[in-house]
């Protein structure tokens, strides 16, 4: 889908079919600032919430640039606490952004945060997942109010939409599953690695094929799950190369590195299983000798 559409639908208010025009996004501020809270006033805390939360997993953009901080303090080995984190954001042009000083302050008296920050982290990343959907729909609504004359093009974007929600759906699960076995059960981060990437090709290819892309008649499961898993391997050797290129060759923080490859790969796996296995599309000839 185009970036005007996205936009659009982000930004505008909604029309019949929609929300309630006015209605606040979902969110859940209070929760945010006590999983944030946790990332200062317990270690522990902090790695797995890394692995269940990203950045815009946070309704407020100062909590996102304060989360951002954190998994920056967090890679470079550095306890996270509240003057850390002050120093770090300084160093970064950000602390006044964020409110200054005195609302990590502010932050870490939440000492509350410490006996039921799972729950939060829960809620946050649930009216994460809410948000992302109410945008999807948005843009599919705006979408076919502004629909061209070519009916397939409205459809293939509307599929693109939902398509993007349900990979960052299922990804998320697996995404950190590599970084979980090799911190918590002490297993080899290759082993961890293959475990992680073997598991979101399965989950993906069930996601996709049975809620996005339609089956193609004559073309056995077998060979349908092995173009799947080639053009899976391709899509994670354009992210791997997007993010040495822009990490070490360009030198850009690798939070931003990581938004520019996870979109990239996303329209790599939407367009090339459209290509080749999803029906109503001639099937490709590049992997027709795959059985």
């Amino acid at each position: 889908m185009s970036e005007a559409y996205q936009a659009s639908a982000r930004n505008s208010d909604f029309n019949e079919g929609s929300a309630p025009k006015n209605k606040p996004m979902p969110q859940n501020i209070e929760a945010e600032k006590s999983v944030l809270a946790a990332c200062m006033l317990n270690a522990e805390a902090v790695e797995e919430l890394i692995l269940k939360l990203k950045p815009e997993s946070f309704y407020r953009p100062a909590h996102r640039i304060i989360f951002e901080s954190i998994c920056e303090l967090n890679t470079r080995r550095i306890p996270i606490d509240q003057i850390s984190l002050a120093d770090n954001l300084n160093a970064t042009g950000q602390l006044e952004a964020v409110g200054g000083k005195p609302y990590l302050v502010d932050l870490a008296d939440n000492t509350f945060a410490l006996t039921n920050w799972q729950n939060h982290a829960e809620i946050v990343k649930r009216t994460a997942i809410l948000r992302e959907l109410i945008y999807a729909a948005a843009s599919i609504n705006a979408l076919a109010y502004d629909a061209p004359d070519n009916l397939d093009e409205v459809v293939e974007d509307a599929e693109k939409t939902l398509f993007g929600v349900t990979e960052k759906r299922v990804s998320s699960t697996f995404s950190k599953m590599d970084s979980l076995l090799t911190e918590a059960f002490g297993v080899n981060y290759l082993v961890s690695a293959t475990i992680s990437f073997t598991a979101s090709v399965v989950f993906n290819y069930a996601a996709s094929m049975r809620y996005v892309f339609t089956h193609k008649e004559g073309m056995s499961r077998r060979r349908e799950f092995a173009i799947f898993v080639v053009l899976s391997v391709i899509g994670l050797g354009i992210n791997n190369g997007c993010m040495w290129a822009g990490v070490e060759f360009l030198g850009i923080h690798y939070l931003i590195v990581k938004i520019g490859a996870t979109f990239i790969v996303m329209v790599w796996n939407f367009v090339t299983r459209k290509i080749f296995l999803d029906a109503g599309d001639a099937p490709g000839e590049i992997l027709s000798d795959i059985e």
